[in-house]
């Protein structure tokens, strides 16, 4: 009887997984991926936990129009671009600090567009009381892994065009 029970429970299991796998396949599951990984990078990189590294393709990274990757390839050591990650960290935390700013002030994730050919994803994220800019971050896949290689804020110019290439962004997803 016991046995059963078991047998029970663990195909009851089983069969609830898949039922929200087949309800979650459809719904832009890698896109609320995406978007949990940006979320958890800029609140990682706000409060400077130094996890956020991990995420980050530091020799490609360009952060807010600077060249991030090309200084940090100029450090060969491994002390050296350890000092570097956690020194870029920090800075962005200060910046982040200095400005006032919270990570409450970013509303509305969303996946912009992702490109197949460059297994390149792009997030945005809406600035609290800025509605003429967004925060950007780029993902590319490596060997399976996202790493974000660009962190940026971008001014939208035509919010009207905006607003359609991101409608026909989203119909091609």
């Amino acid at each position: 009887m016991r046995r059963k029970s078991v047998k029970k429970v663990l195909a009851g299991l089983c069969a609830g997984m898949c039922l929200a796998a087949l309800l979650t396949a459809g719904a832009g599951c890698g896109a609320h991926q995406d978007v949990v990984l940006a979320r958890r990078i800029l609140k990682q990189l706000v409060d400077g936990h130094y996890g956020a590294r991990h995420w980050i393709d530091w020799e490609k990274l360009v952060a807010m129009g600077q060249p991030v990757g090309q200084i940090y390839s100029g450090y060969k050591g491994e002390a050296d671009r350890l000092g570097f990650q956690r020194g870029f960290i920090d800075s962005f935390r200060d910046g982040f600090r200095a400005q006032g700013s919270s990570f409450k002030d970013f509303t509305n994730w969303r996946v912009l567009d992702r490109d197949k050919e460059t297994s390149l994803t792009r997030v945005v994220t809406d600035i609290k009381d800025h509605p003429e800019l967004f925060l950007l971050f780029a993902f590319e896949t490596q060997k399976g892994k996202k790493r974000l290689v660009t962190i940026a804020a971008q001014k939208i110019v035509d919010p009207e065009q905006f607003k359609e290439y991101e409608s026909q962004a989203r119909h091609d997803h």
